[in-house]
Order: C-alpha cells, then structure tokens, then sequence
C-alpha cells in the first residue's frame, strides 16, 4: 500500500510540474492547403511542436517546465522568423503587419531587439552589445539564456571569448548546446580558412540523385562556392548578375547551394532570380553545407576554391571577393 501511495505522490508531483502552453499565430497570407508549422528550440534547434495550418492561422500546444525561447518556421517559409518566449498559457503571435508577440517576456524582447536596430541605424558597429547588456541583466532567467545565445550567434565569438563568457555566466550556461554548435562552427571555419583543402560534400535531390562540390572543382578554375537563402535571392536578384556573367566566362565555375529552402522552393526562386548558374538543392531544407564551412545563418557568402583544391578567398562582401578573383 505505500509503494502505491509513493507512486501516487511522484505522479502527483509530476503533473503539477509540467504546465501547458499554446502559441497562437496571426499569418499575414493564407498558407497553402496542410502546411505544417514548426515550433524549434532557440538553443538546440530540436523541433518542438509541429501543427497544421488552418488558413491564416495555427495554434501550436505542449507542455513546458518553464519558459522557454524558441523560433517559428513553416512549409514555404525559407527562413526562421524573429525569435519569441513561450511561457505557460497562451502565447499570441502576429505576424500581418510588423511582428508582434503577446507577454511581458516578448516585450523584454522587443526592446533588446529594437535597442540593436537603433544602434545599427546611427551607425554603431558595436550593435550586438545590446546582447550582452541584456544578458548581464538576466543572468538567472531565460532573457538572459536568450541574449547570452543570440550574442553567439550574431558576433561568431571565438572559442577563448566564448569561454571568458562562460566563466562569469551561471553554471546552467555552460550546458546550453548552442555552446557546442559555436565552437563546432568555430572548428569548422579554421579547418576551411585560407589556403586550407576544401571539404566535399554531398547534397540528394528528391529524385534520388547525389551531387558534390567536387562535381564543380577543377585544375583548370576557380570555383565560386556561393551558399544563399533563395528567399534573398529573390527579393535580391540584381545582386546576382554579375555571378551569372561570370559563370559564362572562362576559368571560373559557379555553383550555388540553397540554405533553409527545399527543392520546390529553391526552383521557384531560380526561376525568379534568373539564375543561370549550377544551383545544389536538396529534398528538404538544409543548413549542412554551410555549417561544414563554419557558416551560422549566413544568408550571403561565398567561398573560392583554386584549382590546386585549396580556399583562396572567402567572404561575404561579393566586390572584395571579384576583385581577388579577377585580380587572380
């Protein structure tokens, strides 16, 4: 009878720790018919709570322990969307004019968010500052987990700043796996850097078909390695003209690889970015490519490959990169 009574109580002390949540969402256009939309952890990138779409809007429902920050994506969006704070109970986002996300937590948000924008528009450099003033404000709550990751993946610190972060954050940082993901990424980007053997990789269609990198690597070229989001592609697309003329000239090969986009979505944007270069997509969307080269939501960069095999430039400013590559 006490062994029951013992479970009883656990199951009891369970429940009450678990709490509920729904994140209601406000889309500005009617998504196509069964899209699903995705609730994916701001820190892992784990996926959270998947709903179909009714329409302009879905509800999204779990249970949480706490608050937690994560980001909304969906079938035909090429890119995460402004991070949010869910807590317990309802969570309401609007998304048909500017973003508007319901709760004190978001408000702290809004304001980190808009203070960097401020900075950026009087032409402070130092605009992911804003980050750590956040952050160092609240250390003991989930702003302060949040700031603390947004820092990392907006300023790219090196390992030695990530640690001197580390040592004056609460214990619980150190085992955020955004942690790990800078420092893979910081690994990845030096066994890429200049004058280092590019990596091949591989990318499916959803035909079944494999295409490498190494497929565009030659003696007799450079390579241009160009990752992009389609969706800037596509609202950038003068920006890619000069790639195109360049793909027709001699000793050079472009070749792009489509980011956070699947297949459909990656053609529609060839179709309207008029792209004439090689692009490599993949079934489902992908951020692979990019992060086996040290890249973290980079929606621009290119990487230049000899004919020897090894990176000669790489950068996301396009008029530096032309400039080494013409000038050889």
């Amino acid at each position: 009878m006490k062994k029951i009574s013992l479970l009883f109580t656990t199951l009891l002390l369970l429940t009450s720790c678990s709490k509920s949540y729904k994140v209601n969402i406000e889309f500005s256009d009617t998504l196509e018919k069964d899209a699903k939309v995705y609730l994916t952890d701001f820190m892992s990138g784990d996926t959270l709570a998947i709903a179909t779409a009714n329409g302009k809007t879905c509800t999204l429902e779990g249970s949480l322990d706490k608050p937690f920050a994560c980001y909304i994506s969906w079938d035909g969006c090429n890119y995460p969307i402004y991070s949010i704070i869910v807590d317990e109970g309802e969570t309401n986002v609007n998304l048909t004019g500017s973003i508007k996300v319901s709760g004190p937590l978001n408000e702290t948000v809004a304001a980190c968010e808009s203070e960097k924008l401020n900075k950026i528009y009087n032409g402070d450099d130092d605009y992911n500052s804003v980050y750590l003033d956040y952050y160092r404000e609240n250390k003991d709550n989930i702003i302060g987990q949040w700031a603390f990751a947004s820092y990392l993946g907006s300023e790219h610190p090196d390992d030695a700043q990530i640690n001197k972060l580390l040592k004056e954050a609460p214990d619980e940082y150190g085992q955020l796996k955004i942690i790990d993901k800078m420092k893979y990424l910081n690994h990845q980007a030096e066994l890429t850097s200049e004058d280092k053997q590019y990596l091949d990789f591989e990318i499916t269609n959803s035909k079944g078909e494999t295409h490498k990198l190494s497929d565009y690597v030659g003696e007799d070229h450079f390579t241009i390695v160009y990752f992009f989001w389609p969706a800037v592609a596509e609202k950038n697309s003068k920006d890619l003209l000069p790639l195109n003329l360049l793909q027709q000239g001699e000793h050079i090969q472009v070749v792009g690889i489509s980011l956070f986009a699947d297949e459909e979505q990656t053609k529609e944007a060839i179709a309207s970015a008029e792209i004439k270069f090689p692009v490599l997509m993949s079934k489902q969307p992908t951020s692979q490519p990019a992060e086996l080269y040290g890249l973290y939501r980079n929606s621009n960069y290119y990487v230049i490959i000899g004919g020897n095999g090894k990176i000669r430039w790489r950068d996301y400013k396009f008029d530096e990169i032309m400039q080494k590559v013409l000038n050889k």
